[in-house]
């Protein structure tokens, strides 16, 4: 919204990293670490 806004065109395909996940996928091994993150990996340095 923020380039269509600043009055130029925005790129018609847009990756937000986004998945939709059904039962027959969780056997995809690139499926495994959207649902099983490793949180460590995301705290490390947050302020207690």
């Amino acid at each position: 919204m923020a380039v269509y806004l600043a009055g130029t065109t925005p790129p018609a395909y847009v990756d937000s990293g986004v998945a939709i996940v059904t039962a027959a996928d969780l056997k995809r091994p690139e499926i495994h670490p959207l649902l099983f993150a490793d949180i460590e990996r995301y705290l490390k340095g947050a302020v207690k």
